[in-house]
C-alpha cells in the first residue's frame, strides 16, 4: 500500500495490517496442554490407541531459554507403553526454535533434542502428535510426565530443568492421564439423614435425605436415570401433611463430595409430592461414592409442628447398573417445622413479641434461642435489645428487624432472608454473622454499620439495597449474586475472602462514595459467570500473592467522580484478571489498570476490552501483548503502553494513540474518532 505521512487520520471501517513485533510481558512463562484422558477397558495388552495431540507452549517469549541444544524426556507411568518409534514432534517455524530431533521413542519414554537460536524472542510451542499408547497391566493409572522416574532432560523451560523438584513442566503437571481397569460395577447404595434440625415455613432447598451410591471401576461407566422416593419416611417419622407442607421436591448431585450443596440439579422439580414419587434425569457415575440430595421447598402456609421426611425406595441405572434397592432406605430422623412468629411490635427479649403458632397468634412462653427459626411478620417491627443468636430468620413482606438503637450483635447459624418490602436496619455498629445463605429479595432497603460476615451465598435481589453505612467491611465468603445494589458509604471493603473458589454473578450495581473503599478479592480465585452484567464502582483489588478472576460476563468498572474508583489493581504480577470467551470488560478507571502490579489476560475468543473513561487512559500490555477485540470509547485519548497484537477487531470511538509502538491487527479496524500514528513503520 501507499505510505501516508501523517500525524493522525480519521478512517471509517478500514481493515489495517501493521508490522509484526516482538512480545514483552510478565506472568506465567509456559503452559501444558495435555492429551485427552485415555481409558483402556479391553484385555491387556490392549491394542495401541493414538493419543490426541499434546503440547508445551510458551506464554512468555522468555519461557524457552535462548541458545540451547538440549533434551526433554517424557515418561509414561507403569502399566502403559508407547509403540516404539511411532509419533511426531513439530514446532512453529520461524520462531526461536530452530530444530527438534527425536532422539528416541521407546516403550517407556520420548526423548527429544530441542535447539533454540540466540538472538530472537518469539512465542514458541512444541507439539507431540500421532503417538500410540497401549495398556500392559489390567489395573493401572497415572500421567505422562517430564521426569517421573528418571531425569527430565536438561532443556530449560522457565529457567529450570533439574530433577525431581522443579523441572518444567514439573512432576505435578500432567501431559495426559491414562487408566486401565475393570468395567464399572454397582457396589452399594445407602440413604442417610444428616440434618434433622427444625425447618422454617417459606424455606427453599431444605435438605431432607442424602443418597450415596458407590461404584467401582472407570471403564464403561453407567448412568443413574431415576431415583424413587416416598414422602413417608417409613419408620414412623414420615411427612405428616405433604400436600400442605411441601411445595416442590428436587435432587442435587455433588459428585464425590459428601458436603451438601445446591449444585448440579438432577432432573427437574416435582411439584407437590405426596406419597410415592420419582425424579428422572441422567447422571454418569464416577468411581467411588457419588452423593445425591433430596430437598424440599416449604410454602408460607406449612404447618408448625408437622414433620417433613422421605425415604429412597430404589435406584434405577442403565447398563449393568440395573435397578437397586439401597441397603438403608429409611434412615432414622425427620425435620420438624418449627418457628417463632412475631405477633406484635416490641423487643426481642419480650415474650409477648412472639407466638409459636402463627403471625399474631397467642403469646409464647419464651423467646427464640440459638436453635430456633424466626419469622418477622408483616406490619411488625422487632428490635434487638441485646446480642442475639438464632438459627434462621425470615423477614416477611412488611416486616422490620432493627438493632434497637444499640450496637447489638446478630448471629445466625443458618439462612437470613427478606421478602417483599421487609428489611433490616442496623445503623448502630452491631455485627451481623450469617453462617448459611443470605437471600435478600423484594424491594427492601437494608442497612448495616458493623462488620457483616456472610459465610454462604450473599444474594442481593433485584430491587433490594444493601448499604454499609459506616467504615466497616462486608465479608462475602461464598458466592456473590448482585441483581440489586450494594452500597459502600465508608472507607472499608466488600471483601470476598473465602478460602474456596467461588462465583460472582448478577445484573446490579456495587457503588462507592469514598476513595478508600474497595472490592477486595483474596485467598482464592473467583469466576464471573456468563450472563453477568455488573456495574462496579469501588476499585477491585486482587490482594493475594497468586489469584485469578476469570470473567465470562460483562463487567463495567465505573468511575463515579471519586478518585481511584473504577480501577483494577493487584498485589503481584501473578494476580490476574482473565477475560474469558465472549466476555466484556468496560474500564472507566482513571488510573492505569494494574498500576501497582498484576496481569490482564485478554486473548480468549470473542472477548472485548473497552477503555471507556471520559479522560485519557493507558492501554495496558496484556499477557503475551494479545487482545482479542479492543475498543476505545468515552472521551480523551487512549495510548498504547507498548506493542499490541490484536487478534480480532479494533473499534475507535475515542482517540487512540499508538505512541511509538507497532500495532498488529488481524481483524477489522473501525475508526469513528481520531487515530494517532507515531510509528513510521506502521502502514495504512
Amino acid at each position: 500500500m501507499k505510505k501516508t505521512d501523517w500525524k493522525y487520520v480519521c478512517l471509517v471501517a478500514l481493515t489495517v495490517v501493521f508490522s509484526y513485533s516482538a512480545f514483552s510481558m510478565a506472568g506465567p512463562k509456559y503452559a501444558v496442554n495435555p492429551f485427552s484422558d485415555m481409558i483402556f477397558c479391553d484385555a491387556v495388552p490392549t491394542s495401541y490407541v493414538v493419543a490426541s495431540t499434546f503440547s508445551i507452549v510458551e506464554t512468555n517469549n522468555k519461557g524457552f531459554k535462548k541458545g540451547q541444544n538440549k533434551n526433554i524426556v517424557l515418561t509414561l507411568p507403569l502399566g502403559f507403553q508407547f509403540n516404539p518409534g511411532v509419533g511426531a514432534v513439530t514446532f512453529d517455524a520461524g520462531n526461536d526454535i530452530t530444530s527438534i530431533v527425536v532422539n528416541s521413542i521407546t516403550t517407556a519414554q520420548i526423548d527429544i533434542q530441542v535447539t533454540t537460536g540466540g538472538n530472537t524472542d518469539f512465542i514458541d510451542a512444541i507439539y507431540f502428535s500421532d503417538f500410540e499408547i497401549q495398556a500392559t497391566l489390567a489395573s493401572a493409572s497415572g500421567d505422562l510426565l517430564r521426569g517421573a522416574t528418571s531425569g527430565p532432560g536438561d532443556f530449560k523451560i522457565d529457567g529450570f530443568a533439574d530433577f525431581p523438584g522443579d523441572g518444567n513442566p514439573n512432576i505435578a503437571e500432567s501431559l495426559g492421564y491414562l487408566y486401565s481397569g475393570p468395567t464399572m460395577t454397582y457396589v452399594s447404595g445407602i440413604t442417610s439423614q444428616g440434618n434433622t434440625n427444625s425447618v422454617c415455613p417459606n424455606s427453599t432447598d431444605t435438605e431432607i435425605i442424602g443418597i450415596e451410591v458407590v461404584a467401582s471401576g472407570q471403564c464403561n461407566p453407567f448412568n443413574i436415570t431415576q431415583l424413587n422416593f416416598d414422602t413417608d419416611g417409613g419408620n414412623g417419622t414420615g411427612s405428616d401433611a405433604p400436600s400442605t407442607d411441601i411445595s416442590n421436591a428436587r435432587v442435587y448431585y455433588t459428585g464425590t463430595s459428601s458436603a451438601f450443596a445446591k449444585i448440579n440439579q438432577f432432573g427437574s422439580d416435582l411439584a407437590s409430592p405426596s406419597g410415592a414419587f420419582n425424579v428422572s434425569g441422567t447422571q454418569e457415575l464416577t468411581e467411588g461414592t457419588n452423593y445425591f440430595w433430596l430437598v424440599y421447598d416449604l410454602p408460607t402456609g406449612a404447618i408448625v409442628d408437622n414433620r417433613v421426611d422421605a425415604q429412597c425406595t430404589s435406584i434405577i441405572m442403565d447398563g449393568v447398573g440395573g435397578t437397586q434397592t439401597p441397603t438403608t432406605t429409611n434412615p432414622t430422623g425427620s425435620r420438624i417445622i418449627a418457628a417463632y412468629f412475631s405477633r406484635q411490635t416490641g423487643n426481642w427479649s419480650d415474650v409477648s413479641s412472639w407466638s409459636i403458632g402463627s403471625c399474631g397468634g397467642p403469646a409464647a412462653t419464651g423467646v427464640p434461642g440459638a436453635s430456633d427459626d424466626v419469622v418477622i411478620c408483616s406490619g411488625i417491627t422487632i428490635s434487638l435489645d441485646g446480642a442475639v443468636s438464632v438459627n434462621k430468620i425470615i423477614i416477611s413482606d412488611g416486616g422490620v428487624l432493627n438493632d434497637g438503637g444499640g450496637a447489638n450483635n446478630l448471629t445466625l447459624s443458618d439462612n437470613f432472608q427478606t421478602a417483599g418490602t421487609g428489611y433490616f436496619d442496623f445503623p448502630s455498629g452491631g455485627t451481623i454473622v450469617v453462617n448459611g445463605d443470605a437471600i435478600f429479595s423484594g424491594t427492601g432497603s437494608n442497612v448495616i454499620s458493623g462488620i457483616a460476615t456472610f459465610t454462604g451465598e450473599l444474594n442481593v435481589g433485584s430491587g433490594v439495597t444493601l448499604t454499609q453505612s459506616a467504615n466497616k467491611d462486608i465479608l462475602a465468603k461464598g458466592d456473590l449474586i448482585c441483581d440489586g445494589t450494594i452500597a459502600l458509604m465508608g472507607t472499608k471493603k466488600l471483601k470476598m475472602d473465602g478460602l474456596a473458589s467461588s462465583n460472582i454473578s448478577g445484573t446490579g450495581t456495587i457503588t462507592s462514595a469514598n476513595a478508600a473503599s474497595k472490592f477486595e478479592i483474596k485467598n482464592a480465585s473467583r469466576t464471573i459467570l456468563s450472563g453477568t452484567n455488573l456495574t462496579i464502582q469501588p476499585y477491585i483489588h486482587l490482594n493475594s500473592n497468586t489469584i485469578t478472576v476469570i470473567n465470562y460476563g460483562t463487567i463495567t468498572m465505573q468511575y463515579n467522580g471519586v478518585n481511584t474508583q473504577g480501577n483494577i489493581d493487584g498485589k503481584q504480577t501473578s494476580c490476574m484478571w482473565e477475560n474469558g470467551e465472549n466476555a466484556t470488560l468496560n474500564y472507566e478507571g482513571q488510573t492505569t489498570m494494574f498500576n501497582t502490579s498484576g496481569t490482564l489476560v485478554a486473548s480468549a475468543s470473542g472477548n472485548t476490552v473497552n477503555y471507556s473513561s471520559g479522560v485519557d487512559q493507558t492501554i495496558v500490555l496484556p499477557q503475551s501483548n494479545i487482545y482479542q477485540h479492543l475498543t476505545t470509547s468515552g472521551a480523551g485519548v487512549k495510548t498504547a503502553a507498548g506493542i499490541l497484537d490484536v487478534n480480532g477487531n479494533v473499534l475507535i470511538e475515542s482517540g487512540f494513540d499508538t505512541g511509538t509502538n507497532n500495532i498488529n491487527i488481524a481483524g477489522n479496524f473501525t475508526n469513528n474518532s481520531i487515530f494517532y500514528n507515531r510509528n513510521s513503520n506502521n502502514r495504512v
